[in-house]
């Protein structure tokens, strides 16, 4: 006997073109705030990917910690790709 009724979801992705790229290192965006600087640890294409924390942004520092991993669901945020020279922790960036 079911007690639940089951719930619909839906999937909520990124055009192509936005979706960030498993191994490269972004600024990560909610809101219009900056939240920290992440490395795309794990990530296909799909809603979610595990991320982790570079540097935080300096509003941030008590949320998060460099070298935090943690799954984010991809659409609720922006990126902006960092060079390689930017990927080293610097405040200056954040």
């Amino acid at each position: 006997m079911k007690l639940y009724k089951d719930i619909k979801h839906y999937h909520e992705f990124l055009p192509k073109e936005d979706r960030p790229k498993q191994g490269k290192t972004y600024l990560v965006t909610k809101d219009e705030n900056l939240a920290y600087m992440a490395e795309f640890t794990d990530y296909n294409g799909g809603c979610w990917a595990t991320v982790k924390v570079v540097e935080p942004a300096e509003q941030y520092k008590s949320l998060y910690t460099p070298g935090m991993s943690f799954d984010i669901k991809v659409a609720h945020y922006t990126f902006q790709e960092v060079t390689s020279e930017e990927s080293q922790p610097n405040t200056e960036i954040i």
